[in-house]
C-alpha cells in the first residue's frame, strides 16, 4: 500500500512542479514493476 501512495505522491509532484505527468496505465505499470522488484528482492512486507 505504501508503494502505491508513494508512486501517486511522486506523480503529483511531477505534475505540479515539473509540469509533466504520465497516463494512468503508465503509473499502474510502474507500480507493478516496482512491486515485482521488491517481491523478487524479498522486501515484500
Amino acid at each position: 500500500m505504501l508503494l502505491v501512495i508513494w508512486e501517486l505522491w511522486e506523480e503529483r509532484n511531477a505534475r505540479v512542479f515539473m509540469h509533466h505527468g504520465r497516463s494512468a496505465p503508465l503509473i499502474i505499470e510502474s507500480i507493478k514493476g516496482k512491486a515485482l522488484v521488491r517481491i523478487v528482492a524479498g522486501d515484500a512486507a
